[in-house]
């Protein structure tokens, strides 16, 4: 039960059943043995070590499971100047712990997160390599689908459209999941192999805001666990180029959220800039920082109409990102050329 390290494992698990049998084995805790024992494993608060399951660390990567890995990136925050959020005097090992870099399911709704992760599945299945640009990440993605929670939503309901206006065709996909987490989204990625299928040219990755935002997961966690999904999809994606977007700014009635709060979004962010520079292979991960697109726009009700709610960009508000920061930065082939082979 606990191994689902292939397409067929998710196939077996999770297209029986009005919800799939993994809905049903995470969310009735006594279905049969392995159901008892994950319950027990579940009110003891310790689920994640069932998931621990992870690839093999790429030779050419900062290291994330290894001491000689903690140095690099401790020493990665001193050199970027934010020590001071990264580290809070914690030891690295004690951050590799941290559930932010460690893949488990959303322990909350878990039954409707999974159905959205099927439907992510099966939609890369279904579209395969006519998937040229993907964007994954939490509900900032997902408006990009003009959905909220997986259903339409009034509020993202322009996105689509304007979507296709930037990226002709039928070549992008977004497989965003509201309230995402970068140790939810691991769990997606290593366990539920919705990208498995894939090989797009390029992945834009947005997720983290939520892990500080909602979870109060300090700065360098937070950026730990950005820095496994990056790793993830480079090892489950090797032809594709990874974007890593910085995370935007959030604002409360137009203006900047608390200084405080804003310092751990810097922080994360420029770490994520020194973890990319580390990387040193700017055709297979890049770092974009769109920040300025909202935090250069003085007056307050303009800043409003560009992220209203304060953390989701309005339609116009992708649209200036899009046109003035990302497609700017994106391969040209993405837009131009045909879908490719994917290899096989």
């Amino acid at each position: 039960f606990f191994r689902l390290g292939t397409v067929d494992d998710f196939v077996s698990f999770d297209m029986t059943g009005s919800l799939g049998s993994m809905r049903q084995r995470l969310t009735r805790p006594f279905v049969s043995g392995t159901g008892l024992l994950l319950a027990a494993i579940a009110s003891l608060g310790l689920l994640e070590l069932a998931f621990q399951k992870f690839p093999p660390q790429s030779s050419k990567f900062i290291g994330l499971f290894n001491s000689s890995g903690c140095a690099q990136l401790e020493t990665a925050c001193s050199s970027v100047g934010v020590a001071q959020y990264c580290a809070r005097g914690h030891t690295c090992s004690r951050h590799l712990k941290n559930s932010a870099a460690v893949p488990k399911p959303r322990p909350w709704k878990t039954g409707r997160w999974l159905d959205i992760g099927k439907v992510f599945f099966l939609e890369a299945r279904a579209r395969g390599a006519s998937i040229r640009t993907l964007f994954i990440g939490d509900s900032i993605t997902e408006w990009l689908r003009g959905e909220c929670q997986g259903k339409p939503c009034e509020r993202a309901a322009g996105n689509p459209k304007m979507l296709q206006q930037y990226f002709p065709g039928n070549g992008t996909a977004a497989f965003g999941i509201g309230w995402e987490e970068t140790q939810w989204l691991l769990w997606r990625l290593v366990h539920g192999q919705e990208v498995a299928a894939l090989c797009p040219d390029e992945v834009i990755v947005l997720i983290g805001t939520n892990n500080i935002g909602n979870s109060g997961i300090d700065s360098l966690s937070t950026a730990l666990g950005i820095s496994a999904v990056v790793e993830v999809l480079l090892q489950q994606l090797p032809t594709s180029r990874i974007v890593l977007l910085a995370l935007l700014p959030r604002f409360k009635r137009g203006h900047l959220e608390k200084r405080d709060f804003r310092a751990q979004l810097d922080a994360v962010n420029r770490y994520s800039a020194a973890m990319v520079s580390a990387f040193q292979n700017p055709s297979r991960l890049t770092f974009v920082n769109c920040t300025e697109v909202f935090t250069d726009v003085p007056d307050v009700r303009a800043r409003a109409e560009l992220i209203s709610d304060g953390i989701h960009p309005t339609t116009s508000g992708y649209a200036k990102m899009f046109e003035h920061c990302l497609i700017p930065r994106l391969l040209p082939k993405n837009i131009v050329q045909p879908p490719n082979s994917c290899g096989t």
